[in-house]
């Protein structure tokens, strides 16, 4: 929780402020929320994944995991007419979704295993992108 408070008023002030055009992130606070626990969910599955291949870089990804945890729990506050259970339900699809993608890349067929590999490094370094110590 130590940079996410800094973090969460920056975004909100942003959210204030027009979009500016290839800021990268979504200008409405659902579309901003979803993203979030998006990530939140695609770096749970990294997590994972990294126990099974790589013990210290997971505990920097759950460092990570947590930080964007957070960042959407602030923002699901902010949300009015959010479901209770809407960023827990995106937050769960993006983590199987991302688990899918990280067993296809390290034990799938050959010919698939490299293109698995790339769709979740580029997805997981979309997310690394939000947090700025990432």
């Amino acid at each position: 929780m130590r940079m996410v408070a800094g973090i969460v008023l920056a975004l909100l002030a942003s959210l204030a402020c027009p979009a500016r055009a290839g800021d990268g992130l979504p200008d409405a606070p659902r579309d901003l929320l979803r993203l979030f626990a998006t990530c939140t969910g695609r770096l749970s599955a990294l997590m994972e994944h990294q126990r099974l291949f790589d013990g210290p870089g997971s505990e920097v990804t759950a460092r990570l995991r947590d930080d964007l945890a957070d960042l959407t729990g602030a923002m699901a506050a902010a949300v009015p007419d959010l479901p209770d259970h809407q960023a827990m339900a995106w937050r769960i699809e993006a983590k199987a979704a991302a688990a899918g993608l990280f067993a296809q890349g390290a034990f799938g067929q050959a010919d698939r295993r490299a293109q698995a590999r790339d769709m979740a490094a580029a997805r997981v370094a979309e997310c690394r992108a939000l947090l700025p110590n990432a």
